[in-house]
């Protein structure tokens, strides 16, 4: 079989095929898109048409190297959003580590076999052969950990050990038993039992990067739930104490006017009367603007409508709270709260003179269903993969949250969260079931 051109060719094939697939992996990863997926897809398809056709008319490594390079940069600089550095220094990274592999592999190879001849790998031979799967082995590894790294965070270094001993340990027993075999015995059985050893040790350690990777994710997923958690207690300890303020500011703001009426009905002066009355003007206008039934849910929307109209942000309310009695007084600071802040965070990154800023917020009653609207005009860019929203923020890692944390609220009263957007316009719906009345509801501007 190793010495089958059909076969050597073949696995020519599927080298090349596999280098074109993890660089092409590897860009989406590192770079924002700039055209269709048809189109990259289509350009893809291309590039890998030149690449075949040069392996086939058999030009000489080097010259292989340069066009690869050549047509990498033109296919990067075209289908994503790059500037001309980046589109040059990121091709000859990979392909230079390419050659790194290649020239790690084979000295591997040539230590763990005892060989002094480095021709000897140019033939079509065992040797070969372990040199390629091994340089393809560290390519496949390094690609996963890359990606791994990216979504997930840095790992630190007992993660690194734990990946890293096992799979350290797969490569050298392939390169072992590689040897072994070679020196002991060149019947095809012995070689059919090399390559199936082979297979099962790289199945391994592709296992464990699966395994470790989902770890990683499940830590993620918990540090998520552990801020999610803190990021509730904060912001409701935090309306607990404006609430606490306000009482107090209500009784002050009582004793205030009772005494002004006095001071008024104390003194026959005309000076003393107006300023009396403008006094009273500035007391009046201290309360709260909101009166939605839930104590909370008014100190949340009163802090917000003040943000809103520090940023020219104009805010309007239709929402009559008074009737749900079930949800926890944490859940409405979580669902609002949250909400609020995004929607602000939208509206704020408007620039744009001639276009409004502002949130609608309605509470609506359907039979038993409680639906909350939370809706605010947008220029940025939303992408949503698989249900999810993908942020444009520069801190991936904890923004998200904020939608995940509403999720995960109104999942406990089964309920449902759905998002809806257009080029302007941002809409949360969330629709709660167990309202046991139904209510017309009571509008409040």
């Amino acid at each position: 079989m190793l010495e089958n051109n059909i076969f050597w060719s073949t696995l020519d094939l599927l080298v090349l095929l596999l280098e074109w697939i993890v660089l092409y992996i590897l860009l989406g990863e590192i770079s924002e898109q700039k055209t269709s997926r048809k189109i990259r897809h289509t350009g893809f398809y291309f590039v890998m048409l030149v690449a075949i056709s040069i392996k086939v008319l058999n030009i000489l490594p080097n010259y292989r190297v340069i066009i690869s390079i050549i047509l990498t940069i033109g296919f990067y600089k075209i289908n994503y959003k790059i500037n001309l550095f980046k589109a040059i220094i990121v091709p000859l990274a990979f392909w230079m580590m390419l050659i790194v592999i290649e020239a790690l592999s084979m000295s591997v190879v040539l230590f763990i076999n005892d060989i002094s001849e480095i021709s000897i790998l140019l033939e079509y031979n065992i040797y070969r052969l372990e040199a390629v799967l091994t340089s393809k082995i560290l390519l496949l590894i390094g690609m996963v950990f890359f990606k791994y790294i990216k979504l997930y965070g840095e790992i630190g270094k007992k993660d690194f050990l734990y990946v890293g001993l096992p799979i350290c340990t797969n490569i050298f027993s392939i390169l072992v038993i590689f040897s072994y075999g070679i020196k002991n015995s060149n019947s095809m059985s012995s070689n059919m039992m090399l390559m199936m050893i082979f297979f099962l040790l790289l199945l391994s350690s592709m296992s464990i990067l699966a395994i470790v990777g989902k770890v990683m994710k499940n830590n993620k997923l918990q540090l998520e739930n552990k801020l999610i958690r803190e990021k509730v207690n904060m912001e409701y300890n935090y309306y607990m104490k404006i609430e606490n303020n306000q009482e107090k500011v209500k009784k002050l703001y009582h004793d205030m006017k009772n005494h002004v009426i006095c001071i008024s009905n104390l003194s026959d002066s005309d000076d003393i009367k107006r300023y009396i009355e403008n006094i009273n003007i500035k007391l009046n206008t201290i309360g709260d603007f909101f009166n939605t039934g839930n104590r909370i849910l008014d100190i949340i929307l009163n802090e917000k409508y003040e943000i809103c109209k520090e940023k020219g942000i104009h805010l309007e309310t239709y929402i009559d709270f008074s009737k749900i009695d079930f949800i926890d007084m944490t859940d409405i600071c979580t669902i609002f709260s949250n909400a609020l802040d995004n929607s602000i965070q939208a509206c704020d990154k408007i620039k744009d003179v001639g276009v409004k800023k502002w949130i609608l917020i309605k509470v609506t009653y359907v039979n038993k269903f409680c639906v909350i609207k939370i809706e605010n005009s947008k220029v940025n860019k939303i992408l949503k993969v698989n249900n999810v929203i993908l942020t444009n923020k520069k801190d991936k890692d904890i923004h998200g949250i904020g939608i995940k944390n509403i999720e995960q609220t109104v999942e406990r009263y089964d309920g449902q969260v759905n998002i809806n957007f257009t080029d302007n316009k941002f809409a949360l719906v969330i629709i709660i079931p167990g309202i046991n009345v139904n209510i017309c509801p009571v509008m409040y501007e």
